[in-house]
């Protein structure tokens, strides 16, 4: 485990649910939505870890999202989980303001998932066209 690692886990620990190095240089750190954008900050502006992207995962009971982030000079890549479990009205902190590129990759699952980014500029349809039907994320088992 790289001292960024420690140093990340040392200093965001009150704010962590759980955490486990899968193999060498692959980090998962499970947190509560509330804490997404303070770590998220941690990791970018304090540590130098680079944001890659945001996946969604409709786990049936609640929707989950995975922030991937790099430290290009270790190899690091350290997956931030988070589980919003008010599937009928999912919401979260929109880091966007944040990390600028963050923006798109939200509006996406947005459109995909359904769930909403608190302080997000711009949630209109990014790959769907704009006679989607309002509500039907495509992405979500409820369309199974």
């Amino acid at each position: 485990m790289t001292s960024k690692i420690q140093e990340l886990l040392s200093e965001c620990s009150a704010r962590i649910i759980g955490s486990e190095e899968a193999r060498k240089g692959t980090h998962y750190i499970e947190v509560n939505p509330a804490y997404i954008c303070e770590i998220a900050e941690v990791m970018h502006n304090k540590l130098g870890f680079r944001f890659i992207t945001i996946s969604g995962v409709d786990a049936r009971k609640h929707i989950e999202l995975i922030y991937s982030f790099a430290d290009d000079k270790s190899g690091d890549v350290v997956s931030i989980k988070t589980k919003l479990f008010n599937k009928k009205d999912p919401a979260i902190d929109s880091l966007s303001k944040l990390i600028k590129g963050a923006s798109w990759i939200e509006r996406e699952v947005h459109e995909f998932f359904g769930v909403k980014f608190a302080g997000h500029q711009d949630l209109n349809h990014l790959l769907l066209g704009e006679d989607w039907p309002e509500g039907d994320y495509p992405y979500r088992h409820e369309n199974d």
